[in-house]
């Protein structure tokens, strides 16, 4: 585990949002603060959305004095709700320890224990929520606008004979279907379609973890098909094989971080700056700062998703910002609506 703290420690001082370098000075008496990442189940190393959250506050805890990182990426959910356990029965005062749940399939938790925990001696942020009723703060990055604007953009440049494909870990996770709608619309309204939404984990919470059926899956599209959008966390890593084995026969945007390292066939890469808003919400725990209103729900218009593109795309997709204004206004009708 130490080994695995220092590397994203080293990754994390390349973020772009990695704090104040100043650091804060203790007491020699005074005990450290604590922060708690709880991840999903084998969540880490997926390149995605969880690494920069543990590169982040990795970077904070390196370049602050006096704060110590615990972190659990499960091989269960029951697993981590013993460490969700542990930690409310340990923890002595809201100021010295916050517990960050990384994931929406967390919610229940705070729902299930709102008896045991003690607004004094408890913080808790529960990322990907927009729920008011927890006794935990929440915050929620939506994904619908870029989603959008990605697919209007794709679909446009690919033209309306050339269909989509969405890979989707699950139907259960509430993020995952505002991307999926998101995509879809931005391919309708380019005059495209999707051809097919594969569900890797239709009856459960999973479904980020299983990239060799990813890879068969990819293998079996229609030659009409021209770009796979694989929203399936971990899973992701059988669709950019495929394409580094075949390469030139279908193009997969990277989803959460820039992504196309993984594959010549990634031409550009959704972006989702959870680390950025944790970094945030960490820094104003530290400080003693109140934290927003639950829940604090941002997106593309304030800057917490975005669109790179890879570099070698960038003459091809040279007025890849004509959609982003539609987008915008789009994210916000689709969350009026919801």
């Amino acid at each position: 585990m130490l080994r695995n703290i220092l590397l994203f420690i080293i990754a994390g001082q390349l973020l772009a949002c990695s704090g104040d370098d100043a650091t804060s000075s203790i007491l020699p008496e005074e005990e450290p603060k604590t922060l708690c990442l709880l991840f999903s189940s084998n969540g880490l190393g997926d390149a995605s959305y969880n690494d920069p959250i543990l590169a982040a506050a990795a970077n904070y805890a390196f370049t602050h004095d006096g704060i110590d990182l615990d972190y659990l990426s499960p091989k269960s959910l029951e697993e981590g709700e013993a460490y969700f356990l542990r930690w409310l029965e340990t923890a002595t005062d809201k100021d010295r320890s916050l517990m960050v749940l990384t994931d929406n399939v967390y919610e229940s938790l705070p729902e299930k224990y709102k008896d045991r925990i003690d607004p004094a001696r408890h913080c808790i942020l529960q990322l990907d929520s927009r729920r008011d009723d927890l006794p935990a703060h929440t915050a929620y990055i939506r994904y619908y606008g870029v989603c959008y604007w990605a697919a209007r953009m794709q679909s446009t440049f690919t033209g309306a004979q050339a269909e989509s494909v969405i890979l989707k870990a699950n139907n259960r996770n509430p993020v995952l279907g505002e991307m999926e709608a998101g995509l879809t619309r931005g391919v309708e309204d380019a005059g495209s379609k999707i051809w097919l939404t594969w569900v890797l984990d239709p009856d459960g919470n999973g479904g980020f973890d299983l990239p060799q059926t990813a890879y068969w899956l990819v293998g079996e599209v229609s030659a009409t098909v021209s770009t796979v959008y694989a929203i399936a966390g971990g899973s992701n890593m059988g669709v950019y094989r495929f394409t580094r084995e075949f390469p030139g026969i279908l193009l997969v945007p990277g989803i959460d971080t820039d992504q196309s390292g993984l594959s010549s066939d990634v031409p550009f890469s959704l972006l989702k700056h959870t680390d950025c808003l944790l970094t945030e919400y960490i820094t104003r725990w530290d400080n003693g700062e109140p934290q927003p209103a639950s829940p604090c729900v941002v997106g593309l218009a304030e800057g917490y998703t975005d669109l790179l593109i890879s570099k070698d795309y960038r003459q091809r997709y040279a007025d890849y910002l004509k959609f982003k204004e539609t987008a915008i206004e789009k994210e916000s009708a689709y969350d009026t609506l919801e």
